[in-house]
């Protein structure tokens, strides 16, 4: 069996992703020697300074695995017939999925898991800032991985590292002696904590051990695994299960909140979350007052013209996100440009995305991001196209990213604001516009 203690090296296949990248950047700041690998056609979302101290090869091969490894790490999306999960199982190296890793830290460090259909990253990256702002030890594990959190900790290490895992000269803690520094830290900060945003996909819940859940709510997602709502209830309902009789769960389901006041029903989990450790109203509304955001969260990546950037992917996400952009930009017309994340979830919404828009003046479909999902097509985005103006909308399709800069030529301006929104690369878009 794997300890966590033992890690001084490590590889991680599917590096790139969104919560690979964030566990990379997390074990690097325990001190743990992190390499790792992915497509071709990946990409991270952070900046590469961020993964400087990590060697990212740029696709999979044998060649990267080792006989130094101590664990490989793989993704979900991968499977046993990666090249490099054969060659570490050849060389008879423990191969680990994220969520088994994932629930190795769990079980090493006090944690707050954040879990729930929609506002998962936010709140999580909302609460490590609280957390880190009030002068607690913290490590903050969630995708996109905020700047916010990277950047204040920014020269005391390359992640989410807090002092309390630092010796006094500032080495990096690592090797042996790691688990009786984390013991003795504990021992003189008992707030020192993981905070962490819990993906229900696959039921990587099954293998996380919290203190303290936030369940932020509940709606059905990822068809192409739950099959029917009360099997996708089923998952949540199980975890929270799993709090133990000292520690506490916080149930988003009965805080009430208006449609396209998503950030300030965050902000209410948060600040009930952080009085349960102790800490006091002041501390929690100045360290939310200084929160700047996650990335890919209504995002503002130019000014002029305007454009905001955001990661939903769900229709009430979209829904919501324009509701929230209409009241704050009632002078302006709103240019949606969607990416369809996953066949499956297109499929099972279509009716639902099509009257999601209803906020937006414009609405520009690009072509399916197929994800996990390569030559499974049962839709495209003409169905949706299709679906929205049943709607009343004006839509039109763009099945690339040049195609859909070439549409909105001349078309931006002071008066108009273009929201890029989906959960693949839509963002790629920005760089032919501004």
């Amino acid at each position: 069996m794997v300890k966590l203690t033992d890690l001084k090296k490590v590889h991680l296949i599917g590096i790139k992703g969104t919560g690979m990248s964030a566990l990379a950047l997390a074990l690097r700041s325990l001190g743990v020697n992190v390499s790792g690998s992915d497509a071709k056609d990946s990409f991270l979302l952070l900046p590469r300074k961020y993964f400087a101290k990590i060697a990212i090869a740029p696709d999979f091969s044998e060649k990267n695995i080792t006989n130094d490894i101590d664990a490989v790490i793989a993704s979900t999306a991968h499977t046993s017939k990666n090249v490099e999960i054969s060659e570490a199982q050849r060389r008879k190296i423990p191969v680990l999925t994220y969520p088994e890793m994932i629930g190795l830290l769990t079980k090493q460090f006090k944690t707050i898991a954040v879990c729930g259909s929609h506002g998962k990253t936010t709140t999580t990256n909302m609460l490590a800032h609280v957390f880190q702002q009030a002068g607690m030890s913290v490590l903050a594990l969630a995708g996109p991985t905020s700047r916010q959190v990277i950047d204040v900790m920014e020269g005391q290490s390359i992640g989410f590292l807090s002092k309390a895992y630092r010796s006094p000269d500032g080495d990096e803690i690592a090797g042996r002696d790691f688990q009786q520094k984390i013991n003795d830290r504990f021992a003189k900060n008992p707030m020192l904590c993981l905070v962490l945003e819990a993906d229900e996909y696959e039921n990587k819940l099954k293998y996380y051990s919290p203190f303290g859940v936030i369940l932020t709510n509940i709606e059905l997602d990822h068809p192409d695994f739950f099959k029917t709502k009360r099997q996708y209830e089923r998952v949540f309902l199980q975890f929270v299960q799993r709090v133990p009789s000292d520690g506490f769960f916080i149930d988003g389901r009965q805080t009430p909140y208006k449609l396209g006041e998503h950030n300030k029903f965050n902000a209410r989990l948060v600040r009930l979350a952080a009085r349960k450790l102790g800490l006091t109203d002041k501390q929690i509304s100045d360290g939310i007052k200084s929160f700047r955001g996650s990335p890919r969260r209504m995002e503002i990546v130019n000014k002029k013209p305007l454009i905001i950037d955001d990661y939903g992917h769900h229709p009430t996400e979209i829904r919501m996100t324009l509701r929230a952009l209409r009241k704050t930009h009632k002078d302006k017309r709103i240019i949606a440009v969607f990416h369809p994340h996953t066949y499956s979830r297109t499929k099972k919404f279509l009716k639902e995305f099509g009257a999601s828009f209803a906020d937006a003046d414009h609405v520009i479909v690009l072509d399916i991001f197929e994800s996990r999902e390569v030559g499974q097509q049962t839709i495209t985005s003409k169905d949706v196209v299709d679906e929205i103006i049943k709607n009343g909308k004006d839509a039109h399709y763009c099945p690339t990213f040049q195609s859909a800069a070439n549409f909105l030529k001349n078309k931006l301006n002071d008066h108009t604001l273009l929201l890029t929104i989906g959960a693949g690369d839509v963002w790629k878009l920005h760089k032919l516009l501004c």
